[in-house]
């Protein structure tokens, strides 16, 4: 078992969008059995040249033949990463790889060996020469496209402090979610794409009210339902339905409250998923904003005149957070935004709206109708 040649191979496929990097961790965890230390050195070397995948290939490039195979590539990305953010001995770093290199066939290991000896004796390639948006890009190892849609709802500044997540504030957004909701005694609610975190919260808030947890996978319905036993949660009930049809299962005008912890982007809030930014697409952003709006779409008959409404994300990109919002409250003039938080206001990375439902206003219901 050699976990450089592990990294190699993980990092390939991830890299080549046809596999998931939570997936491979699991299988080859589940295929090796490894020493704490090794797990450690593993994942700080996939999930650091991951994390760090363009502007290491920018680092490469002027070292790499056409025809450089990514197996190869992949390798010396590891190797740099180790110089440069690990700041580990040269010879100890051509030592490792080349045990790996050798296994190809010796050509490899020569070139591995030549490439890095002769990056070593070379100044690291000046970023200050890029244009700003490439820059921001390969500084920060985000998609060029991904900069750009981001630098259309943001100042450059900005970008580059959400891409680095500098002095941004790391605050639990379901804690902050479920804290406006004014909960009392003998409510009805939903928790929407619940967890084990939003459901304990709102059943200590509850007390005697009733909570159902809406998940649409059945695994999580029973990973939640068995947890739920455990912590003696006795008014959340885990219900196994899609948040697509909701009201085909519930009256309208029936609750007093709902949390939803929308499906987004996760834009910037990868933690270890940190594959997610190269694999995420344009088209992708819009599927996931069409699901939210239809979610929303099912709640707003659902809940009472007074019933509070909180919609959270997990990212920062406008289109799955304010627009999404304002679309709604266009085609719901019965509901009132109570509250935002938003990278705007509050430079977190992510979005809570409180809502509230208030009674129909005849006139404005009027206008758009005519």
């Amino acid at each position: 078992m050699n976990i450089l040649k592990i990294a190699v191979d993980i990092i390939t496929k991830v890299m080549n969008k046809d596999f998931s990097l939570n997936r491979e961790f699991k299988k080859t965890y589940a295929k090796y059995q490894f020493t704490e230390e090794e797990k450690i050195r593993l994942e700080d070397l996939i999930l650091g040249v991951i994390d760090h995948y363009l502007e290491l290939e920018y680092y490469l490039e002027p070292y790499l033949y056409k025809k450089t195979k990514d197996e190869t590539k992949n390798l010396l990305l590891i190797a740099i990463y180790l110089l440069i953010y690990r700041q580990e001995n040269l010879e100890l770093v051509i030592e490792e790889v080349c045990k790996v290199a050798v296994l190809k066939n010796k050509g490899v290991s020569n070139f591995v060996k030549r490439t890095l000896r002769n990056f070593s004796k070379n100044r690291t390639r000046d970023l200050g020469n890029l244009i700003a948006i490439d820059r921001l890009s390969i500084e920060y190892s985000y998609p060029l496209w991904l900069v750009s849609y981001l630098l259309k709802d943001y100042s450059y500044r900005d970008v580059a402090k959400i891409l680095k997540q500098e002095d941004l504030k790391g605050k639990n957004l379901t804690k902050m979610a479920i804290r406006q909701l004014k909960l009392e005694d003998q409510k009805i609610g939903l928790d929407l794409w619940a967890s084990r975190e939003s459901s304990s919260l709102l059943s200590d808030k509850l007390k005697k009210g009733k909570l159902y947890a809406v998940l649409d996978q059945k695994k999580k319905q029973k990973q939640l339902k068995r947890y739920l036993s455990k912590m003696n949660k006795k008014n959340v009930k885990p219900v196994l339905i899609s948040p697509l049809v909701l009201q085909d299962a519930i009256k309208d005008d029936s609750l007093d409250f709902v949390l939803v912890n929308a499906p987004s982007s996760n834009l910037v809030n990868y933690e270890k998923e940190k594959d997610l930014k190269y694999k995420l697409s344009l088209s992708g952003i819009k599927e996931i904003v069409s699901i939210q709006k239809a979610v929303l779409d099912e709640i707003s008959a659902l809940l009472k005149v007074g019933g509070e409404f909180v919609y959270y994300t997990n990212t920062v990109n406008k289109d799955e957070n304010e627009r999404v919002i304002i679309s709604f409250l266009e085609n719901n003039p019965n509901y009132k935004l109570i509250k935002e938080v938003s990278y705007d206001n509050s430079e977190v990375i992510g979005y809570i709206a409180y809502l509230r439902k208030v009674a129909w206003d005849r006139y404005i219901v009027f206008q758009k109708i005519i």
